[in-house]
């Protein structure tokens, strides 16, 4: 370590020593004195500078403490799937069945936790050293992963297993390793089996996995022991089958549909495009579980008039090619085309491998791209717990990172869980959606256009760019329920899995202790107005071979004049994905982080950044006797004023919001009553709340003359209450002053000091040592003025400082809590009489 120097004369002078007795003093003192005294103060200067270093131990330390034994083993719970059921059970895989990339996770030490949620609050707090520093791998493992010699500890006994280890992560948070199902029985405890669902066969975990209890405590959870998938939420429309109303216009039917100059126009991104900001130097990574036709996506761009701007296709690696999967290449297409359609220049890298959650996992991993862009998901009780927790850990990992994770909310309304396979009435009650729901995540929900009476749209198209919308159209929640007869709308609601965050504030924010979805919506339906997209499709018939949908323009072909038109919640992620590059280029920023904690003060102080959807529900039909429906009827939540589970906080003006974003962030302390009225000797009590998981030790400032605050501290997620006292004007009484406490000033720094210099003396030869104690002396000399000068909280003059008590007024009180770096404030009121 540096050691930091001070300068005495300058110490002297600020503690209102004489410069003339300073000046004086180098001629009081031998030449010898002079070094030895020298030396001393380097020497306590270094033992001063020592001081902080003992609270900087690292928090990563060894865990493995004992030999890893075979003979004993720990189960870990939380990783049988809810679809693995013994009716769907169709007995044992081939003992040689190949599971590929299974990883293990590891979960943070409550320290290391502890330390993380502090970090995540500081990046986003503005007045933080440590706002937007965002970590690297390597530094989040350096801090919040495992120890090198337990890692290999790990590796070492899963290579003993037999298992090939593929990828061992940077951030030294997980391991991925393939097996084989028999290799798995073996290590871990558990049979691989097959089971029939909906006519497809998938594999999954019969029981729950052991490990040896050496190391179970740093498992989080393993992921890759099931292939259950999850759902891509673009939802197919085509032009034969949507009704003749107002809604590209086409040149056919004189029905309009979505091109990427629409967006542009209906959601307010020209003057961006006008003024540069278009993506350039930005790069958004798309999570996908197929492989892609680049030509789609070359035909898609220039056919909306866009620059050429192929996206880089990163197979994660070890993964084997999953090919063109029907279901997916549309939805990895459309993804793909309308992120780049927002943020037209930015770099799209598509990230694809057997699962989009690899994808993510590597993508996080790598730190890939600041923004992230993903639309499968599954609901709530469909995920295994150990899945949420590794997913919770790995959303926590990317926002450290800087980087922003947008996630689709759904396309059943407020029933998800019945999404696919699409129920209609609903038996499942209401359900929220993973990853949309997780507190480190941007929910994107669903909207769609109330032209009403308007004129919203041209006649015919730009030869350039085939848009033809004119300005903005009013928008209403996305529901097309009962106009398909399947569950069609945006999903919202409560989560039954997380808290409420500390960011999620405002008008119709619930008080419902959850983290409610979505956080925002776009324009979803894709029978009002449906997106066009270049992708594959089946041409003559649904069995007919996938072939490009884009022949003839946006048209299939010159003898299948249909478009392909899609809609859903998947159009919402990647969308307002390019919205965030534009932001981290207009901002110079290397990335946001978690969004939210921006944009819900946002929308409270910038409401012209965002469209209040106020109109339309995300209910659908459920059956009588189901959870949530007692009665039969419909369960959802309806638009309103603010926040609403139905479109979160609306539809967004882009150059208003891009413009106008600002780092504010939302205390997680708050107090209860926020004003207190007293007569001058009473106490108010505040009970104050925290929201957050940082523990923090409460102190007041802006209190009025005579008044104190009681010592407190308030737990994460806890309340306390918060004393303040004020003084009686009747029986004020004289503060303590320094001469009363003559060492009080006296500071441990201090005191290390002068115990060093001491020592120093006494080791001095006899005969110098009288000499040498001059310095000592001097310095000690020196070190009571300075006490004097610069000491405690008294007055020194013993008067009375406070001779009427605590005066009458109305007092703003500043409640700030500290843990480490990290502070937090709220403010009190007090109305002293």
């Amino acid at each position: 370590m540096r050691p930091t120097f001070i300068s005495l004369s300058n110490l002297a002078h600020s503690c209102g020593a004489s410069a003339t007795l300073w000046g004086s003093f180098p001629n009081l003192i031998s030449r010898r004195a002079r070094v030895l005294f020298q030396s001393a103060i380097a020497v306590a200067a270094l033992l001063f500078a020592s001081l902080p270093a003992g609270a900087q131990n690292t928090l990563v330390r060894p865990r493995i403490t004992q030999p890893v034994n075979e003979n004993r083993l720990a189960v870990l719970q939380g990783h049988t799937h809810p679809l693995a059921r013994p009716q769907f059970d169709q007995g044992l895989v081939d003992p040689a069945f190949k599971l590929e990339r299974i990883s293990l996770m590891f979960q943070p030490t409550a320290e290391q936790q502890a330390a993380l949620d502090s970090l995540l609050l500081q990046q986003q707090d503005p007045s933080s050293p440590n706002f937007h520093k965002w970590l690297t791998p390597e530094e989040y493992g350096g801090r919040f992963g495992v120890s090198q010699s337990d890692l290999d500890k790990v590796i070492a006994w899963l290579q003993g297993q037999g298992f090939a280890v593929v990828e061992t992560a940077r951030s030294r948070n997980w391991v991925a390793f393939t097996g084989t199902a028999a290799q798995v029985q073996s290590a871990l405890y558990t049979e691989i089996h097959n089971y029939s669902l909906n006519g497809q066969t998938y594999f999954a975990n019969a029981g729950e996995p052991a490990v040896p209890s050496a190391f179970a405590s740093m498992v989080l959870g393993f992921r890759g022991l099931n292939n259950f998938p999850v759902k891509a939420r673009g939802l197919k429309s085509r032009e034969a089958n949507i009704p003749a109303q107002p809604k590209f216009t086409s040149d056919l039917s004189g029905n309009h549909f979505l091109a990427p100059d629409d967006f542009a126009t209906i959601y307010d991104l020209k003057p961006l495009y006008s003024s540069g900001i278009d993506g350039t130097g930005q790069k958004i990574a798309i999570m996908g579980q197929t492989n892609i036709v680049p030509a789609d996506i070359a035909t898609f761009r220039s056919r909306s008039g866009l620059p050429a701007n192929a996206p880089q296709l990163v197979l994660v690696p070890t993964s084997s090619d999953p090919g063109i999967k029907d279901g997916d290449v549309q939805e990895a297409s459309l993804d793909i085309e309308w992120s780049g359609a927002v943020a037209p220049k930015a770099a799209i890298i598509y990230v694809y491998s057997k699962n989009a959650f690899d994808s993510l996992t590597y993508a996080i991993g790598q730190s890939l791209a600041p923004v992230i862009s993903i639309s499968y998901g599954d609901c709530e009780k469909n995920w295994i717990p150990a899945d949420i927790s590794t997913l919770q850990s790995l959303a926590q990992q990317a926002n450290t990172q800087g980087i922003t994770i947008l996630a689709a909310s759904g396309d059943a309304g407020a029933a998800d869980c019945d999404g696919t396979p699409n129920t209609n009435p609903a038996v499942q009650g209401r359900t929220v959606d993973v990853p949309a729901s997780l507190p480190f995540v941007t929910g994107i929900g669903g909207t769609s256009f109330s032209e009403g009476n308007g004129t919203y749209w041209k006649a015919t198209n730009d030869p350039n760019t085939n848009g033809s919308a004119l300005s903005y159209i009013p928008e209403t929640t996305w529901n097309d329920t009962t106009n398909t007869g399947n569950l069609a709308a945006g999903g919202g609601g409560a989560s039954k899995l997380f808290p409420k965050p500390v960011w999620q504030t405002g008008t119709g924010v619930p008080n419902d202790s959850a983290r409610d979805v979505p956080d925002l919506s776009v324009n979803a339906s894709p029978g009002h107005d449906g997106y066009l997209v270049c992708t594959q499709v089946h041409d003559a018939s649904p069995t007919a071979p996938l072939t490009s949908g884009c022949q003839n323009g946006f048209r299939i072909s010159t003898t299948n004049t249909n478009l392909s038109v899609y809609g859903g919640t998947s159009f919402g992620a990647p969308t307002f994905a390019g919205i965030v590059a534009l932001i981290n280029q207009k901002t110079k920023s290397a990335g946001q982080g978690n969004l939210n904690m921006v944009l819900y003060p946002l929308a409270a102080s910038q409401p012209s950044a965002f469209h209040d959807i106020t109109a339309g529900n995300n209910s659908v039909p459920c059956a009588k006797g189901t959870p949530d429906c007692p009665n039969g009827g419909t369960i959802g939540f309806n638009a309103g004023t603010g926040y609403d589970m139905a479109t979160g906080l609306g539809s967004f003006d882009a150059t208003n919001m891009v413009n106008l974003w600002s780092f504010t962030t939302t205390s997680p302390l708050s107090a209860s009553p926020t004003m207190q009225t007293v007569t001058a000797g009473a106490s108010a009590t505040f009970q104050v709340t925290n929201a957050s998981s940082v523990n923090f030790a409460l102190t007041c400032s802006g209190l009025p003359t005579g008044a104190s605050c009681g010592a407190a501290s308030v737990n994460g997620g806890s309340t306390t209450p918060l004393m303040i006292s004020t003084t009686s004007r009747s029986a004020a009484v004289p503060p303590s002053s320094q001469k009363d406490r003559p060492f009080s000033g006296l500071r441990p720094g201090m005191l290390i000091a002068l115990l060093a210099l001491s020592a120093l003396s006494l080791l001095a030869p006899r005969r110098r040592r009288t000499s040498a104690l001059v310095p000592v002396g001097a310095l000690l000399l020196l070190l009571a003025t300075c006490v004097s000068g610069c000491g405690g909280s008294g007055s020194g003059t013993g008067k009375l400082s406070n001779p009427s008590g605590t005066p009458a007024g109305t007092y703003t009180i500043t409640v700030t809590g500290t843990s480490g770096s990290t502070t937090q404030s709220t403010t009190v009121t007090l109305q002293v009489n």
